[in-house]
């Protein structure tokens, strides 16, 4: 029962994690990179920090 939980906990925190870091890197980059975020809707960015 508590390694259930201990795996939940740690999924919950890498989840938790994940959503802060790709919120930063998603502000970072609308803030920085208008010319990436356009090239990215269009299909064609070259932006390697962005999962694919």
């Amino acid at each position: 029962m508590e390694q259930v939980g201990d795996r939940l906990g740690t999924k919950l925190l890498i989840l938790v994690l994940s959503v802060i870091a790709g919120s930063v890197d998603v502000i970072g980059f609308l803030g920085l990179n208008w010319g990436g975020l356009i090239a990215l809707f269009c299909g064609n960015a070259p932006v390697d920090r962005m999962p694919h």
